[in-house]
Parts: C-alpha cells; structure tokens; sequence
C-alpha cells in the first residue's frame, strides 16, 4: 500500500531511552526499503516520518536521545523509495541509519568496522661483516660493518592513521589493529562515510601489481673519466658526430646521481651511448619481479665469499677463560638492495629505493694453531631516495664507484708462450680500474 502524508504543525513523541547497540559491519540489510511512498512538508517532525517508514515495512525503529524532538525543516518526496529517504536524513543531517533485528536505527553517532585487507608485514634487510682479525688467537674484541633498512606494511599502517585522525570530527574514535588489518571507527555519518570512501581507495590501490623491471650496468672508467659518469651533460651530449638529448627530471639530494627519465622506444639505446663515452659497459643482470601495491622487494646480485672469523666462548677451567675457534661465514659482494612501491589513486608510483654496494678491497692474513686464515676488508657504500614517477617510466641510480686490482699478463706474442723459455719474455702487472655501478629501475602497472 503507498501512503502519502503532508504535514504543517509540529508533533513530537518521546523515547523512553536508547538500547545498548552493539558494534557490527557495514552490511546494511534492504528488507522492504524498496517500496515507494510521498512525503512533503515544512518543520516535519523526525518521529513521524520513521513512524510512516515503520507501518509501511513493518519494521520497528529506534532514534538516538535528542532526536525525539528533532524536526525536518524542509521535505518532498513523491513515489520515493523508502532508502532514498533514509539516505537523505544521512547525507542532510548527518544521521546513521541501519538494520538490526528487525528495527531502523536511527542515530547520531555509529560505530562502523572496515577490514582493510593489508596483511601485518614488516620489513628489513641487512648486510654485514663483522669480527676483527685476531693476530696469534688473542681476543681483542669485535668490529660490525652494518647497513640496515626497512620499509612494507609498517610504514603504510603510520600513513593510514595519519589519514583517519584528518577525516574524523573533534569527537569521532577510532582504533586500528594491525595484525588483523581491521579498523574500528565511531563517529558522525558523514565522518563515516569519509572513511568508508578513504577504505575503498585504499583497498583498491593495494589490489595494484608493479613489475619492477631492474638493469644493473657496469661502466669501466677510462683514465679521462676516473671521477665517475657526468649526468650533467646526459641531456646535450655528441657520439660520433651525432648529437643527443634525454630530459632527466627530479634530481635529489644524492645530486645528479639519481633521477626519473623516460626510456620507452629508442631512449634506452641513446643512454647506452652516453654510457659509452665514459667507458666499456657490462650488463651484469637484468632481473625482474612482480609486486603488490606497498610491497617490498630484496634483490641481490654478486657473489657471497666465505670466510673465517675468529670467536670466543667462556669455558675451561677457570669460569670466564675464554676459548678462541673460527667460525665460517659469508659476505656478499656485490649489490643488495630494497625497492618498494607505492602507487596512489592516479597511478603515480612512489618508489623508495635503497641500494647497498659492498666490495672486498683486500683479505687480511692471519694464523690460528698453525693454520693460515683470511678475513675480508670491506667497503659498503649505501645510497638511499624516494622518486615519484608514471609507469613505464624509469629511475637511474649512479654514482656507486669502486675499484679493483687486476693482474694482466703481458709478453712478447708467441714467444712468451714457449714453455719455460717463454717465462723469460712475460711479466705481470697489476691494473686499477675503477667501476660506476649504474642500476636502472623501471616499475610497470599491471
């Protein structure tokens, strides 16, 4: 049956008081909230309007204290389903309406909970050498070489509260749990609604998959370069009589050596010609990996050298007498680094970038019970940035230069290779060069 109701005076009723709600979800159950009925008026009071949308669903309805003379200043609606209506009191006058057991609860603050489906993640990495290279076995203490960073859900959680505290009222609450991903938020219609919208985008954002796509170069400096790559003049350069250009945007604080360039078509083979101008380039790996929205990838590539370090352990006799023995481990040499991605509601990827470059400039010599042992001396250089750029579009990280030692054997042709005559006509040098490390780091939306 429709019904029509117009009113002009004011009528009020009053609630003996408000039950107990409990907290529940955001699933809001349409039960008769389809039929249709007209209503139009000046100061039309809130009671009779429920009490038009009670006897037209059978539902019983319940209103917060304070509403029971609360009045409509202005409505027209003609053949209106009933959830429009209900959605007009929300959107107007900041109310939050729902169904439980059979009734409409009408009220001026709700308690709503999201699940924002980020899984409770915290990253980190870390690369290390440590101990000192104890002479003759006597203990003098240990040293540590390392470089840690961290990144992942951790971080992306900090972020979301930061956002929910700006979209709530002075008096709206909420807690997140992070080991479930659940949010619990109490607080005004529109508030709610604020965050109901903030969730959404931010569990379609997490939805997101980034290919990160990495080329890790290296350039051997020629005498005329041994200060590294000048990215300066990467966007006006010449080669063989032909000039070239590439537009590099973004530069920064690691000054000129980190940056967003667009290397889609031809663009990659003019950076591999500028490349060239400083010296031979080798492309030491190319490898690619899929990742979810906020997640973050470890990467390496070298090779891990095994070593031995020399440990202490309080035993023997005497409490406290220390018994030095080696143990075996491992460095990597080469290149360690984390990248994640962070993509926002237009598709702009923030990568946050930290590589870790790590070389064993030379192993010390020492003796333990007769044996001879070496330990690594190492350097580790650490770069860190954070770039926004579009897909398809690349980041270059440069300016990681290290330099090794060579022996290069050098005779006369042909006669330096007769056997032990030959010895006479050949010598051994030992050659420095010094190496750019270039990383190309293109993330693709998919």
């Amino acid at each position: 049956m429709k019904r029509s109701i117009i009113f002009s005076i004011l009528v009020g009723f009053v609630l003996a008081g408000e039950p107990q709600i409990p907290v529940v979800n955001l699933n809001i159950e349409n039960v008769s909230l389809t039929k249709r009925v007209s209503i139009s008026g000046r100061n039309v009071p809130l009671l009779a309007v429920m009490d038009l949308i009670s006897e037209e669903t059978g539902l019983g309805y319940f209103v917060d204290a304070g509403l029971e003379n609360f009045s409509i200043l202005s409505i027209n609606f003609i053949e209106t389903p009933i959830s429009q209506i209900l959605s007009f009191l929300q959107d107007n006058y900041d109310l939050v309406y729902r169904i439980e057991a059979g009734k409409i609860l009408l009220k001026r603050f709700d308690t709503w909970a999201f699940d924002i489906g980020l899984p409770a993640k915290s990253y980190k990495a870390s690369i290390g050498v440590g101990g000192s290279v104890i002479p003759q076995g006597s203990l003098t203490g240990a040293a540590e070489i390392k470089s840690e960073f961290s990144g992942g859900q951790a971080d992306v959680y900090s972020a979301i509260e930061k956002d929910i505290k700006a979209l709530l009222t002075e008096a709206g609450k909420f807690s997140l749990n992070r080991s479930t991903g659940t949010l619990i938020v109490s607080d005004s219609a529109q508030a709610l609604k604020r965050v109901k919208v903030y969730v959404e985008k931010i569990k379609e954002a997490k939805d997101k998959k980034v290919r990160i796509e990495v080329k890790i170069m290296e350039v051997s400096l020629d005498n005329s370069n041994s200060y590294g790559i000048d990215w300066r003049i990467l966007s006006n350069f010449s080669l063989n009589s032909s000039n070239y250009m590439l537009s590099a945007s973004q530069q920064t604080s690691l000054t000129q050596q980190a940056f967003s360039i667009d290397l889609r078509g031809d663009r990659f083979s003019t950076l591999i010609n500028f490349l060239s101008t400083f010296g031979k380039i080798n492309v030491v790996s190319q490898p690619s990996i899929l990742l979810l929205n906020g997640e973050t990838a470890l990467l390496s590539v070298g090779r891990l050298l095994t070593y031995w370090e020399l440990t202490a352990q309080a035993a023997g006799a005497q409490v406290g007498t220390p018994v030095v023995y080696p143990v075996q481990k491992s460095i990597l040499k080469g290149v360690l680094f984390s990248v994640t991605p962070l993509v926002s509601a237009d598709s702009i990827i923030t990568m946050e970038i930290t590589p870790v470059l790590a070389d064993v400039s030379k192993w010390e010599t020492y003796e333990w019970q007769g044996q001879v042992l070496q330990a690594p001396s190492v350097d580790i250089k650490e770069a860190h940035t954070i770039l926004k750029v579009k897909s398809g579009e690349s980041i270059i990280l440069g300016g990681l230069i290290t330099q090794k030692e060579n022996k290069v054997e050098r005779g006369i042709p042909f006669i330096s290779r007769i056997p032990i005559i030959g010895n006479l006509f050949k010598r051994q040098e030992i050659v420095k060069e010094r190496q750019e490390l270039v990383i190309v780091i293109t993330p693709v939306l998919e």
